[in-house]
């Protein structure tokens, strides 16, 4: 096996720990560790609606196979009283940026626009609604 699939094969044991059921005990929320990328995603365009915030997701595993300089485009494009770009990552130390989305992210800011990343903490620390807050036009 190489390290990458190493590393796969840790994270899955890791998330199907944490999502092993308890004996006797009632069925809880998902936590931070526990929220997939998708779930986030599903949360933060529902908040945009709530914020009056149009939002675009950049499917790059579709638009990849047909436009390559679309490779690491940051997850979301958001619009409100301004635009920001924002990369939806999961929770925890081995979801960090490739290349391209490095690449993409230093673009953008040398532009002057506001990228960053959402992980599923900044949904419970209450920072993304502060920053669709923000961004709302009503």
């Amino acid at each position: 096996m190489t390290g990458i699939q190493d590393d796969d094969a840790g994270e899955q044991a890791f998330y199907a720990a944490l999502n092993a059921p308890v004996p006797g005990e009632e069925p809880r929320q998902p936590s931070i560790w526990q929220m997939t990328e998708e779930e986030l995603l599903t949360e933060v365009v529902s908040r945009c609606e709530r914020y009056g915030v149009a939002s675009v997701h950049i499917d790059n595993a579709h638009h990849s196979k047909r436009r390559g300089d679309l490779i690491g485009f940051p997850d979301l494009i958001l619009c409100g009283n301004g635009v920001a770009f924002r990369e939806l990552k999961r929770e925890g130390p081995w979801h960090s940026l490739r290349p391209a989305q490095t690449a993409w992210k230093w673009r953008l800011r040398a532009a002057g626009q506001d990228w960053d990343i959402w992980q599923p903490s900044d949904l419970a620390s209450g920072r993304i609604d502060r920053e669709l807050a923000a961004l709302s036009r009503t």
